[in-house]
């Protein structure tokens, strides 16, 4: 043992060159071993399951993510507003009265059969009809008609109403908006509320309006 130990002591140098050699030839063995086929793995079986239901319609899931082509939504003016205003009254229709027969023209060149009274009566004579009055002259009156109330404003509120005026006889209607304390065809709007208003005529008469109402105000 001794020997060898000192053998290998003399000769280290040539120890280690065969040591050095052993080692790689081990290597190089491994590095070809792993290069070889390996024999390929059975592929793993699954057992079949119960097929799951899908609730999602995958072709329009999805279909908010697209970008619109050629499509905007309309842009609302936020001071933009609309007044949805009462219908007015209908005016009611007068029947009208049943033609009289026109009377029958005697043929020209005859002259007219006189009527015979009977024996023993009296013909009196035709008395002339009286002239009927003379009618009384219509009274203006404005007939006025509350639509509707806008109330507004940022510093104070405001409110106006929206009325049809039309003064009778001979007028024609017509849309006036008026405020607290403003006149038009001699009334005067007094009072404004959201559901009356109450004007004043000329005569010093007062006179309420509900909405969607019609009244009547003298003017003489």
């Amino acid at each position: 043992m001794k020997w060898y130990s000192r053998r290998i002591l003399r000769e280290w140098e040539r120890c280690c060159l065969w040591g050095s050699a052993l080692l790689l030839t081990v290597l190089l063995g491994v590095h070809l071993a792993a290069l070889l086929p390996q024999a390929e793995a059975a592929p793993l079986r699954t057992v079949g399951g119960k097929a799951v239901a899908s609730y999602l319609n995958t072709d329009t899931a999805f279909g908010f993510l697209e970008a619109r082509s050629g499509q905007s939504e309309p842009v609302r003016n936020p001071f933009a507003f609309s007044i949805r205003l009462p219908k007015p009254p209908a005016s009611p229709v007068a029947p009208s009265a049943p033609a009289s027969p026109a009377p029958t023209a005697p043929a020209p060149g005859v002259p007219p059969t006189p009527v015979a009274s009977p024996p023993g009566t009296t013909v009196a004579a035709t008395a002339t009809p009286a002239e009927p009055p003379a009618p009384a002259p219509l009274k203006r009156a404005a007939s006025i008609l509350f639509r509707g109330l806008y109330r507004g404003g940022s510093d104070r509120v405001r409110q106006i109403a929206f009325l049809s005026t039309c003064v009778t006889p001979g007028g024609a209607p017509q849309a006036v908006v008026l405020g607290e304390g403003e006149a038009t065809a001699g009334v005067t709007l007094k009072q404004l509320s959201p559901e009356r208003v109450v004007v004043i005529g000329p005569t010093g008469a007062e006179v309420t309006i509900g909405i969607g109402q019609q009244a009547s105000v003298c003017l003489e």
